[in-house]
């Protein structure tokens, strides 16, 4: 599953690996931005992220479940993936994310 968001100039995926408990999230944004990411899988604290190559990206082993989760760039509104369920909270919005 890829999931696809654009914010203004920025564009982020949320990829899921094939034993479904890992995220990718990659953000394309400038390397001096500061790019979030949070979701219910980690309480709602920033999760690691690095830039490689042209894209922020990371990792996140997410347990079985439904999750929330969304990114943004310096600052700006929390944005979900596209092709996710959306829900309106924190200020902005949230993608719905299910781990078999």
């Amino acid at each position: 599953d890829v999931a696809v968001a654009r914010h203004d100039r920025h564009l982020g995926t949320v990829a899921r690996f094939a034993d479904g408990s890992v995220l990718v999230v990659r953000v394309r944004a400038l390397p001096g931005a500061r790019v979030e990411v949070a979701g219910s899988f980690s309480g709602w604290e920033g999760v690691p992220v690095t830039f490689k190559g042209d894209v922020w990206e990371a990792q996140i082993r997410v347990p079985p479940g439904r999750h929330r989760g969304a990114y943004r760039v310096d600052g700006g509104g929390w944005r979900a993936p596209a092709n996710l369920g959306k829900l309106r909270e924190f200020g902005g919005e949230v993608g719905l994310i299910v781990v078999p």
